[in-house]
């Protein structure tokens, strides 16, 4: 249930194509398969962590720099990791 998009997400846009938010962890579709994800951010650090279930896939990136997203370096890292299958 807790990776289940069990409730509608309006204005989310951290990743693309998110379809819903279960207990704790956002869903999206992407590489023809759900993504769970979530985010954080609190005093000029910022996280992500990125699961695929389905390429037994964990991203997460931890970030203090400011200009650089962790969500597009993770989609970065998952489309160059997905892309060489």
């Amino acid at each position: 249930m807790a990776t289940s998009p069990r409730t509608e997400t309006k204005g989310v846009d951290d990743l693309p194509n998110t379809i819903g938010h279960g207990y704790g962890w956002f869903t999206s579709r992407m590489y023809n398969t759900n993504v769970i994800w979530n985010t954080g951010d609190m005093l000029g650090h910022k996280s992500v962590l990125l699961r695929i279930p389905k390429e037994r896939l964990t991203i997460i990136v931890l970030s203090s720099a400011a200009g650089r997203e962790p969500e597009s370096i993770a989609t970065e890292i998952s489309d160059h990791l997905l892309k060489t299958k």
